[in-house]
């Protein structure tokens, strides 16, 4: 998906107006787009079509981050996904070819239905019997501890 803004800035075709709802109170309009591809510098043979343009701008007050656009799951599932909050960086790896080899840890991530990052996972408190299940990621907001960096 892409900002309504943005997308009229870069000249993409604009096609039929379409009446999303989401999480807000009130509903937005956006347009569908068709033929607008998006590559990535670096990713060679790479290209997905972009679908959605939508004013962003409520989203970016309410999240405090401006954003140009959404890569949603069937963009990220493409890749093994590194993200270092600390530098607030992505780095995208082949999932064919990918070998973690650091000090870290790695784990798979699903999506639900709804598109939200999740992990299997076991919460223990000493003072509990372990919780298993199934954890949403989420970064904390101003946090710069890489023990913090997700909830």
């Amino acid at each position: 998906m892409i900002e309504l803004a943005v997308a009229k800035d870069l000249g993409l075709k604009l096609g039929a107006p379409v009446d999303v709802g989401g999480g807000g109170k009130k509903a937005v309009m956006g347009n569908m787009l068709s033929d607008s591809p998006f590559s990535l510098v670096g990713l060679k043979d790479f290209s997905q079509p972009l679908f959605l343009a939508l004013p962003l701008d409520d989203l970016a007050k309410t999240s405090g981050h401006e954003f140009a656009g959404i890569l949603g799951t069937d963009f990220i599932s493409e890749f093994v996904v590194e993200i270092d909050y600390l530098s607030k960086t992505i780095t995208l790896h082949d999932k064919m070819t990918y070998q973690y080899h650091g000090a870290g840890q790695s784990f798979r991530v699903t999506f639900n239905s709804a598109g939200w990052p999740l992990i299997q996972a076991t919460v223990i408190d000493r003072e509990r019997s372990p919780i298993e299940g199934k954890f949403v990621l989420d970064r904390l907001r101003g946090s710069t501890d890489p023990e913090q960096a997700v909830r």
